[in-house]
């Protein structure tokens, strides 16, 4: 599972053609079932408004892939890590690369399942 965080629609487009090329990957050379989930917090878009044209954004075709759920709302890393943990075969890695308190919410919800199974973090931070 890939998770992704975004502020705005705008940047989905940004990663287009690695997106793109990470879905082939996974299914066509190492036939892995990777699926992406995207949580877009841009405030006052809407997912018919996105979605139905009226916004005017041009959305990437990987959006459009079966593999790929685009939801319109902040992501609560503590529901998505677990979520990715119940479901998981064996060992797990959460690599987490944002702000500050992305971080803090991706450790919090690590600790808590230490112990309960094999479960690594790796973790590059936005600060100087």
């Amino acid at each position: 599972m890939l998770t992704w965080a975004v502020g705005s629609v705008e940047a989905l487009g940004w990663v287009d053609e690695w997106v793109e090329e990470i879905l082939y990957v996974a299914r066509e050379v190492a036939r892995l079932e990777l699926l992406v989930q995207v949580f877009v917090n841009e405030r006052g878009v809407r997912k018919r408004d996105v979605e139905g044209g009226k916004e005017e954004v041009s959305m990437p075709g990987w959006v459009h892939d079966a593999r790929v759920k685009v939801e319109y709302r902040r992501c609560e890393v503590e529901g998505v890590v677990g979520d990715i943990f119940e479901r998981r075969v064996g060992a797990m890695v959460v690599g987490a690369c944002g702000p500050g308190k992305l971080a803090d919410g991706v450790r919090k919800a690590i600790r808590a399942r230490m112990g309960q199974g094999s479960i690594d973090l790796v973790e590059e931070g936005f600060s100087y």
